[in-house]
């Protein structure tokens, strides 16, 4: 038996057993449990929700920043709010507020690192300047600071990542350049990092960033011009060149690349990449991987179905990863899928993250991977009549690969998050006005515990 077939045949045993192929035989793999609370309306006026995110810590500290534009959008408002560890949501405290006649609409990106500290960035205002607010866990939140450069432009795919220590990393893109700033509690903010772009192949539209860091200080950046791009840094070196991971084909920089770093410095990207110029040519999903030892290898394609694939998301953990996608036919996203890493084994067979039969697929569906071998993915669904959910699958992935366990929720996802443990959030914006109304919003968080059986982690 070939090497190549040997693998293929152990991930098959893998994923039958997790249920993933049918199987009469397959062994009733223990499932995780799981505890949700009640829904937590997080604003006490409705209004427009321009954007929403959240992050939880190590302890259970959940952090949920939201905009709203207030007044018949006269009135543009940036808040966060924190929930204890012991389950008590904090008054909502205001960073940000800008009055005037027409909204900005002000986009988020919030970080939380495992010990309490907190990175929020966004861009508002009609400067589109990006701004910066970093909490911790003995001060709170401190005033927000604008990152302005003289003779950049403005700012698009604002990003950020905090880890343990308090060191935070905020990127973003301005006309032919993206930009990278380190700050730490100790020194404040560092001087810019600036990699050369273009806006070439977007219409002049910026590309999505994706940006991962790790407790040691190293991180990936990624983006998108005429082919997936990324760079690594580490304390000691600093960035890298950017390289280039796939040169020749089609991209859809819808949501992609996406990028993610392990404690141990690997670096895993994925984006969704035709392979030919051909517009006609099917859409795949493809990764690259990158350690210290080799730099980064070869991409290789991870979807095998003849439906499109598009809008990845990808976590990584112990040099293990998983990455989820949409699959499409005729325009509908109707299946959540997903490929596993190992080090040992190489890349999975595709699999659905749920068995079959499963409900429609809408968006981009998410994934995370605790320290702990729990696999969740996150998604948006559509049931009969039209009901809209986010559907939470968990499992554990170790020498085995579990059961999932999943969890309909009554909301429409913005954004899902989990710690290196149990503890995960979802938030939307709940709809109280008439078909096409956007004035009667309101913001709202879930939180939950996920426990699976422990010894299945290698």
């Amino acid at each position: 038996m070939t090497h190549a077939r040997s693998l293929a045949k152990h991930w098959a045993g893998l994923l039958i057993a997790a249920g993933v192929a049918a199987s009469p035989t397959a062994p009733a793999a223990p499932l995780c449990t799981q505890q949700w609370g009640n829904i937590e309306v997080l604003h006490p006026t409705p209004g427009q929700v321009a954007d929403i995110k959240a992050g939880v810590d190590d302890m259970g500290r959940v952090h949920v920043a939201y905009v709203m534009v207030l007044n018949e959008g006269r009135r543009e408002v940036l808040s966060v709010r924190m929930r204890t560890p012991d389950g008590v949501w904090q008054p909502p405290q205001v960073l940000y507020e800008r009055k005037g006649e027409e909204p900005s609409f002000t986009t988020l990106s919030l970080a939380v690192g495992p010990s309490g500290h907190a990175l929020l960035a966004w861009v508002g205002g009609y400067s589109r300047n990006p701004e910066v607010a970093a909490y911790t866990p003995d001060t709170g939140w401190g005033m927000p600071i604008s990152l302005k450069l003289q003779g950049v432009g403005v700012a698009h795919g604002l990003v950020t990542q905090v880890n343990g220590s308090g060191t935070g990393i905020v990127a973003w893109r301005a006309q032919d350049v993206i930009l990278s700033r380190h700050h730490t509690p100790a020194s404040g903010w560092g001087e810019p990092q600036r990699f050369p772009t273009s806006n070439t192949g977007f219409g002049g539209d910026a590309p999505y960033l994706s940006l991962s860091q790790n407790e040691a200080g190293q991180a990936v950046l990624a983006w998108g011009e005429q082919a997936p791009k990324a760079v690594t840094f580490t304390p000691q070196a600093g960035w890298t060149a950017p390289a280039t991971l796939k040169a020749i084909g089609r991209v859809d920089f819808r949501r992609t690349p996406e990028a993610a770093m392990d404690q141990a410095g690997n670096a895993f990207v994925t984006w969704s990449h035709s392979g030919s110029k051909s517009k006609s040519a099917k859409l795949k999903i493809w990764a690259a991987r990158f350690n210290a030892a080799q730099g980064w290898q070869r991409a290789e394609p991870i979807s095998q179905s003849e439906r499109h694939a598009v809008q990845p998301d990808v976590a990584a953990h112990n040099g293990r990863a998983a990455v989820v996608w949409s699959g499409v036919v005729r325009t509908i996203q109707e299946r959540a899928k997903f490929s596993l890493y190992d080090p040992a084994l190489g890349w999975s067979p595709e699999g659905d993250t749920t068995p079959q039969p499963t409900p429609e697929a809408i968006g981009r569906p998410l994934v995370h991977l605790s320290s702990a071998g729990v696999l969740t993915v996150a998604r948006f669904v559509k049931l009969s009549g039209d009901s809209l959910y986010t559907e939470t699958s968990s499992r554990t992935w170790g020498s085995t690969l579990g059961k999932p366990v999943i969890e309909m929720h009554p909301m429409v996802p913005w954004d899902f998050a989990a710690n290196s443990g149990a503890h995960q959030v979802l938030v939307d914006a709940l709809d109280l006005g008439a078909p096409g109304d956007l004035s009667h919003w309101l913001p709202r968080a879930r939180v939950g515990t996920v426990t699976c059986p422990a010894g299945a982690q290698r």
